[in-house]
């Protein structure tokens, strides 16, 4: 890390505080946000949803509407300026220009009826009244070219819809970056994209940084990216900055509860399986906040002292350049959540004992195309080939990860397991029985026994509908229990996923995301179904609330002998939930085998990428050093390449790939096959 000196400060803001006004209520969402930004620093803010992250960036740059938002304190100082006087016109002179912004999601932020090339260009333009159509877009073909996009010229004249997610993205920070300026601030950059497309996007923001000297602010939950790129790191919790310090000292020694908290709650491919750490409870309502601390309802330090309850703590300084609001600080070294975040190696958890390991769901050959048609004559011209010869096992209380990349087929094989989607060739086994072959209207006796739990607990169930009905649903339209029966059935369900009876009458809204996924979780138990097809469960919840899914999940499978399809990207959840991995590319298997096979021994070239990508929650560990950078993009699977699928992104491709299709072999006869002529076999 370099050393800079307070004359390197760029970004400073002091005493920020943003609240919304409603006719019902006052969202206190940033109180007394303080803190600065050095030239050529990254500076990553962290914190579970609702903590006031990007509201407090929305805030000082005047893009929240007023009313209801009512912005005080300050100053916001950048170049002498307090931007929070100054006015719209300065304010839209300044974004894009000097500072800039990079939003989560590209797709939404970009006019999709507007070519890319049009929309850099326009951001050139603006800043640059003197600059030549010809010059604007050379500019472009440049801005694009240093942020990897091939054929730029091509590219520019394209939209949005025809880029893939990380190529968007792309194209988002040349925009970013189109006018050279000092800070960007970059809201969740990577949340949206595979981990292997996320590796692309931070060695591109090393670049941006080293070529334009901008400082960046990088607003993420993801630790290990934080670890990744980071400088200096703000907690922030409940519209507060709880803890402050460089990157190095964050991981090594917090000094705030609930920093260890989140550092204790993540789940590592280096750590052995057992049961997550979580933080006990909720976020506290921003309409209700307490007195007192506002984490002291969850805190293990707190125990109900007068200090946490009545007392703000205020942000001091507990060593050099390291701020702590706690008031028992020196004490967390006592934590729970201490021993499990600071452990080196991680302690080791004992195996449950084996399950019964009956099989209960085999799928053999699964084949899900598309057709394309034309435009006009609407003839089929061409096959989407989502999904081409899956085989896949599931066993009684076991769980299969199926990871990949968007894309590669994983959400399509698990709703054509349920034939939500009518596969198109092969077998789905269900205790004996081919689903395959069953005809759609006599599919609902074995429907009852496989469930679905999607991956967006917002969008997943019925705003209009009380929790109960939203549970007793399935009883209802299966005709299960009736009247007192039924309602004690849904009560039980909510018990037994960690939410009370009293629960039932209130509607979704009420609820925070991870009560929503129990909710969701509820609703698939309450026929008693032996598979669960859990689709990207917990990939939209915080850290802390990830935790506790997973830890629910766990205990439902062991209490219930569930089966589960974990279908997910984040490779460090797999790694702890899973018992066998299968690894899925451009509709195919490529690598399957215990957790520990695929995970310690990756023999396909495309698994060891995945697994290089994961950011690695430890500053003094060097993860790019080994680190696999996938070129390109997935191939499109209206036309997957020739032989090997994954020839055109591998450096190990030679000429066999080109001409024959690798089967799954198991080439040590224990079980962990690959897809590969080349394979690194170590065991």
């Amino acid at each position: 890390m370099t050393n800079r000196t307070p004359t390197d400060v760029v970004l400073e803001v002091s005493n920020l505080s943003t609240s919304f006004e409603l006719e019902e209520s006052t969202i206190n969402a940033v109180r007394d946000v303080s803190w600065s930004l050095r030239s050529g620093e990254i500076v990553g803010v962290v914190g579970e949803s609702g903590s006031g992250k990007s509201v407090s960036m929305l805030s000082m740059l005047g893009l929240l509407p007023s009313p209801p938002a009512q912005i005080s304190g300050g100053p916001v100082t950048f170049a002498g300026k307090d931007l929070l006087t100054l006015s719209d016109k300065e304010l839209r002179n300044l974004r894009g220009d000097e500072i800039t912004l990079i939003f989560q999601d590209p797709m939404t932020s970009f006019n999709p009826v507007r070519t890319i090339g049009d929309q850099i260009s326009e951001v050139i333009r603006v800043h640059n009244r003197d600059k030549s159509a010809a010059e604007i877009r050379d500019r472009a073909i440049e801005l694009l070219t240093l942020v990897g996009v091939p054929s730029p010229e091509t590219r520019l004249r394209q939209y949005p819809h025809e880029y893939s997610g990380g190529m968007r993205q792309r194209a988002m920070i040349a925009m970013a970056i189109a006018n050279e300026p000092k800070v960007i601030i970059a809201d969740e950059p990577t949340t949206a994209l595979d981990v292997t497309i996320q590796a692309q996007i931070l060695e591109l923001l090393e670049v941006v940084r080293r070529e334009t000297g901008a400082a960046i602010v990088l607003i993420t939950h993801d630790l290990g990216l934080i670890a990744e790129v980071a400088d200096r790191v703000l907690v922030m919790y409940a519209g507060k900055v709880v803890e402050s310090t460089d990157v190095q000292t964050l991981f090594s020694d917090p000094q705030h509860p609930y920093t260890l908290g989140l550092l204790a709650s993540l789940p590592r491919i280096d750590m052995p399986n057992g049961e997550l750490y979580s933080i006990p409870g909720q976020p506290p309502n921003p309409a209700a906040l307490p007195s007192g601390c506002a984490f002291a309802e969850r805190c293990e330090l707190s125990r109900g002292r007068a200090e946490c309850t009545d007392i703000q703590p205020p942000l001091d300084l507990v060593n050099d350049d390291h701020l702590v609001a706690c008031h028992f600080s020196d004490e967390v070294d006592t934590l729970d959540s201490a021993a499990i975040a600071l452990a080196d190696p991680p302690t080791p958890v004992e195996d449950t004992p084996d399950r019964p390991r009956e099989t209960l769901l085999e799928v053999k050959g699964l084949k899900v195309h598309f057709p394309v048609r034309s435009r006009i004559i609407r003839r089929v011209v061409g096959h989407i080939q989502a999904v081409d010869g899956v085989d896949l096992t599931v066993r009684t209380g076991e769980t299969l990860g199926l990871v990949g990349e968007s894309g590669s087929g994983k959400s399509t094989t698990g709703q054509a397991i349920l034939r939500l989607i009518d596969p198109t060739a092969g077998s789905i086994e269900f205790e004996g029985t081919d689903l395959a072959t069953v005809s759609q209207a006599k599919m609902r006796p074995y429907r009852r026994q496989m469930q679905i739990v999607f991956q967006d607990p917002y969008q997943s169930l019925n705003p209009g509908m009380t929790v109960r009905e939203i549970v007793a649903e399935p009883l209802r339209v299966h005709r299960e229990y009736t009247g007192a029966e039924r309602n004690q059935r849904v009560d039980e369900l909510l018990d037994l996923v960690g939410l009370g009876p009293e629960m039932a009458r209130r509607f979704p809204h009420e609820f925070s995301g991870g009560q929503r996924q129990r909710i969701g979780i509820a609703r698939a138990l309450a026929l008693d179904p032996k598979l669960l097809i859990l689709d990207e469960p917990v990939s939209a919840l915080d850290v802390s609330i990830q935790a506790q899914i997973v830890n629910l999940l766990e205990r439902l499978q062991d209490e219930l002998s569930l089966g589960y399809l974990f279908i997910a990207h984040d490779l460090s959840v797999v790694r702890h939930i899973s018992d066998r991995v299968s690894v899925m590319y451009l509709g195919r298997i490529v690598e399957t085998g215990t957790t520990d096979q695929v995970f310690k021994h990756a023999a396909h070239p495309y698994t060891q990428a995945l697994l290089s990508a994961i950011p690695t929650p430890d500053p003094s560990v060097d993860a790019t050093a080994d680190r696999i950078v996938l070129e390109g993009e997935v191939p499109s699977p209206q036309s997957p390449p020739s032989g090997c699928r994954f020839r055109t992104r591998c450096w190990k491709a030679q000429d066999i790939c080109a001409t024959e299709d690798p089967t799954l072999i198991d080439h040590a006869s224990n079980g962990h096959e690959t897809a590969c002529f080349f394979p690194e076999l170590t065991e």
